[in-house]
């Protein structure tokens, strides 16, 4: 090879500047290139960069240092470093290439050079040179190759993997998604680039949890592969290898192993055993095995693999100490401590020096060791790192909570929720965290399930707000691309620390709410709102870690007094207990409800325990969990002492309660605006679809709207049994008559929709100036947690989706049709299918109380977590003050009598919400005693 060199050289002064002379040389840099290039796909970097020399030596000879040919030359040499390793080199001559093509006409070689160099930014973590270089390749590829062009398809692929690596799924899953279309167009759907981006929209939904896509994704990528490349094809094995990965999230181990095992097989066969892919066959064996209890196995893949990337010099790549942490994991569940700690010590180190000590990766590490420590009895340790790494955890959330979109906080907050579970279970044997427990608690429900979303809601009231609360999430996702660095690495953080903070605090002056929205709230601050004879509850659920993860979900309540030094943290009982007490076994619905509040074991399940914590207590402030939201607690009938006859006592003659949907709220009350005019009433709704009625009703609604501070009834009703999906409810029009005469009467100016004006549409006009009162008079429904492996893909998207406040919500005018077939009977018109997600996008500050006179009956036996909450929490997401909402299919009849006579409490006898529905409830428990007929129906606030 050195002989080659020197001929070039040797060559070089001999020629002429004939045009013929000069396309020799064009091609002997080629040439050069090629060669050099071939040696860096193989390692030998040395002799590699020797030929590139000679190659640039010979282009700034024949054509100059401006030249396209010492462009060229340039950027292999990049190459070469980006594939050794040496970024820094490896910028620099990019770098070269990219400033000497930007003075040309925009070419493919340029884009290349971009698209490489966004690419290497992306490794260094350099992430908004990463995104600035791949954008401006793909404006290239445009103008050059058109938007329906392999080149630009790639560029959108790059885009995808940047913005995944980051965190931004929503924004990654556009660009994939543009790209496949692309490819599939033009390569065709047997092409092994589609089957690429079919691969990386597949991990991508791993990251999201959307296991059902993700496994479309990955199989259908697989398949081309296959036919395609053939079985023996390291291309093929990183299907396999990714469909490992899956079926591991999905706890489907066996399946997992049996694909990495394959996938192992050919890597070695194909690459041998010393490489990098097969190294990571050999880690992600070892966690197979370690799930499935195979220590010694799982030891020899990890101590394998950590061989192989010593080998490699690469100790001080985060792979290897991944490996290490993962090696520790499993010396943990095998009991050898001694063996452990080192392990992670050192480990947790070295992470936070590459990746900073408020980075996931040392979060995860530090809370791994916590689970340790605990297994191996030094509980103070566990204890300190657990409070670490839940402080950590805490801002890391609050972080991403002011830029992230739904979708990405959704995931957020499963992780977020995911990893209290060992916080509440350390609890139960070291009461001293219990104030950590309560914290978890107030952040989680009060702050990252509703208060988020509200900043959201707050922050869009006008176009300069607007303005101005982008500006602050641009700023704080340019933060966390900087805490993501390793600290010598990161810029202008002080700066962008200062812009953020003092948007914050002009949008916490000009925007009300604003900052009780983003405010953080600690137990003691809940405590001091506390008067003598009261009490917070807040009720929490969780998968219990023993300190190894178990299939038992435990409920728990965090229990806090005005004069208690801290939370009691009070065990329950397990879900399964209340779930087989929540199960109808085919009962009537009135002799299942009837039967289950006067069942002594509901008390001693949920109330028994907390009677010690609450002596002297007359008033329960509590947030309610899992399925403790299909419990009215101050339903249940207190207990008999033997010998003693029944009284028809309940909870709620010995106390007074007050449901909140977090105690965060005693410290940071309702911030709606409370000044809405009128009422706004739903019922006597027709659920047939009629399109041509429907149109008609939705023709002028906005000038319908001005009418909320007058008055208007509109459409009709028809008290015959339509026999549909869902039935027409008949005592809804009695319960929307007489509500309206009261609100009348009190001036409330009530605008009536009933019939087929009932529709999606009109409640969607709701503004800011949303009415006093909104009531609702129809159908709920809300289903369980859909299984893992969904297999009802014809199923509505209301009963299947993953997202709770989907699976939640109300039925209007004409929503049978879409209740049936899952979708609109038009696209101009909206399905009259009202979810709660959408409920939670509507601005209803101005809204002093929404009434919920909703029958449930899409949910069957109960049974599922969040399906009530749903609807909780879109209304207060909204910003409604005050929530009326039923527990169960509540008989029209009785509903009507109830709600009617809470309006005269109200209304009439100026009793305030709270009270008037306490009375009006309370009357009805004196005319009917059937907890059934008096106690489906709680007040949230």
């Amino acid at each position: 090879m050195w002989k080659l060199i020197v001929i070039v050289l040797l060559i070089c002064p001999m020629v002429t500047f004939s045009q013929e002379v000069d396309s020799v040389a064009w091609k002997q840099v080629d040439s050069l290139i090629k060669v050099s290039k071939g040696l860096a796909e193989r390692r030998d970097f040395e002799q590699a960069v020797a030929v590139n020399e000679a190659a640039e030596a010979l282009a700034i000879a024949k054509f100059g240092k401006e030249s396209v040919k010492y462009a060229n030359a340039a950027y292999n040499r990049g190459r070469g470093y980006y594939l050794k390793g040496d970024y820094l080199e490896a910028e620099k001559w990019y770098l070269v290439a990219k400033d000497i093509q930007a003075k040309m006409v925009p070419s493919k070689e340029y884009a290349s050079t971009l698209n490489d160099l966004g690419n290497l930014y992306q490794a260094m973590t350099k992430y908004e040179e990463s995104e600035q270089c791949h954008l401006q390749a793909l404006s290239i590829r445009e103008q050059l190759f058109g938007k329906e062009s392999q080149q630009y398809a790639s560029s959108l692929n790059n885009l995808g993997i940047l913005f995944k690596n980051n965190g931004y799924f929503e924004k990654s899953e556009n660009y994939y998604l543009q790209a496949r279309d692309i490819y599939e167009r033009v390569l065709g759907p047997k092409h092994t680039i589609y089957a690429t981006c079919l691969n990386n929209l597949g991990t991508l939904y791993i990251e999201t949890g959307d296991y059902e896509q993700a496994e479309a994704m990955l199989l259908k990528s697989k398949v081309i592969r296959e036919e395609v490349l053939g079985k023996e094809h390291q291309m093929y094995a990183l299907s396999l290898s990714n469909l490992g990965l899956l079926y591991m999230n999905k706890g489907e181990y066996e399946k997992s192993l049996n694909f990495h095992l394959e996938a192992r097989e050919i890597r070695e066969k194909v690459l041998g055993k010393s490489n990098m892919e097969y190294a990571t066959s050999l880690g992600n064996l070892g966690n197979i095995y370690r799930l499935l209890g195979d220590f010694a196995q799982g030891e020899t893949l990890f101590l394998e693999n950590k061989g192989i990337l010593e080998a490699f010099g690469l100790k001080g790549n985060p792979n290897y100490w991944w490996n290490q942490v993962n090696l520790a994991i499993l010396y943990r569940e095998m009991g050898k401590y001694a063996q452990a700690e080192p392990l992670f010590l050192e480990s947790l180190d070295h992470i936070g020096q590459l990746k900073g000590k408020e980075h996931q990766a040392y979060l995860w590490t530090q809370h791994n060791l916590a689970l340790s420590y605990w297994a191996s009895g030094n509980l103070a340790a566990a204890q300190n790192y657990l409070a670490q790494s839940a402080k950590i955890e805490k801002k890391l959330l609050i972080q991403s909570c002011s830029y992230f979109s739904e979708e990405e906080l959704a995931g957020y907050i499963f992780k977020f929720n995911k990893n209290q579970q060992s916080e509440f279970s350390f609890a139960q044997i070291q009461p001293e965290i219990s104030g950590t427990a309560y914290d978890n608690a107030l952040f989680y429900k009060g702050f990252l399930l509703n208060a988020v979303s509200q900043v959201n809601n707050l922050a869009l009231n006008d176009s300069l707000t607007t303005e101005k609360y982008n500006q602050l999430k641009s700023y704080r996702r340019r933060l966390s691309v900087e805490y993501a660095k390793p600290t010598a690495d990161q810029k202008n953080v002080a700066e962008l620390e200062e812009k953020a903070n003092t948007l914050e605090k002009d949008l916490t002056r000009s925007v009300a709410g604003f900052g009780n929205a983003i405010r953080q709230v600690t137990w003691q601050e809940v405590q001091q709102q506390l008067k003598p004879g009261e009490a917070a509850i807040e009720f929490v659920h969780y998968r219990f870690v023993n300190p190894n993860l178990t299939d038992s979900i435990q409920y728990a309540a965090l229990v806090l007094t005005p004069d208690g030094n801290s939370p009691a943290f009070v065990p329950l009982f397990e879900e399964k207990q209340l779930d087989s007490l929540l199960q109808s076994q085919g009962l009537p619905k009135n002799e299942f409800v009837n039967g289950l509040y006067t069942h002594p074991r509901l008390y001693e399940l949920i109330w028994q325990p907390l009677e010690p914590a609450l002596e002297g207590i007359t008033q329960v402030y509590f947030s309610l969990s899992g399925l403790l939201h299909r419990i009215n607690p101050g339903a249940m009938a207190t207990p008999v002492l033997p010998g003693q006859e029944p009284t028809g006592a309940t909870l709620s003659d010995r106390y007074r309660f007050s449901q909140l949907g977090s105690t965060r709220q005693l410290v940071i009350p309702f911030a709606g605006a409370n000044s809405g005019q009128g009422a706004l009433l739903y019922g006597g709704i027709q659920y047939k679809m009629d399109s041509t009625a429907i149109s008609t009703a939705n023709a002028g609604l906005k000038a319908q709207i001005a009418d909320m501070g007058r008055g208007i009834n509109f459409g009709y009703s028809d008290s015959t049994s339509r026999g549909d999906a869902w039935d027409y409810l008949k005592w809804t029009e009695v319960e929307i008559n007489t509500s309206e005469s009261i609100l009348s009467d009190k001036g409330q100016y009530p605008v009536t929709r009933m019939g087929y004006t009932a529709t999606e549409e009109s409640f969607k006009q709701l503004s800011a100036t949303s009415p006093r009162i909104i009531h609702l008079a129809t159908h709920g429904y809300f289903f369980p947690d859909p299984p893992s492996t969904s297999t009802h893909g014809r199923e509505p998207v209301f009963k299947v989706a993953e997202n709770p406040m989907i699976r939640s919500g109300l039925v209007l005018a004409g929503g049978n049709y879409a209740w049936q077939t899952g979708k609109p009977f038009r696209p101009d018109l909206e399905d009259g299918i009202l979810t709660a997600y959408e409920i939670s996008q509507m601005d209803l500050r101005s809204t002093e109380l929404v009434v919920l006179s909703a029958c449930e009956t899409g949910l069957g036996d109960i049974q599922g977590n969040e399906g009530v909450y749903g609807l909780q929490r879109a209304f207060k997401i909204a910003g409604a003050k005050y929530l009326i909402m039923s527990l169960w299919q509540v008989p029209d009849f009785h509903t009507q009598e109830l709600i009617t006579t809470f309006y005269s409490r109200w209304l009439e006898d100026n009793m305030p919400i709270p009270e008037a529905f306490r009375s009006a409830q309370a009357a009805m428990r004196e005319r009917y005693h059937s907890p059934f007929l008096w106690a489906g129906f709680v007040l949230v606030e």
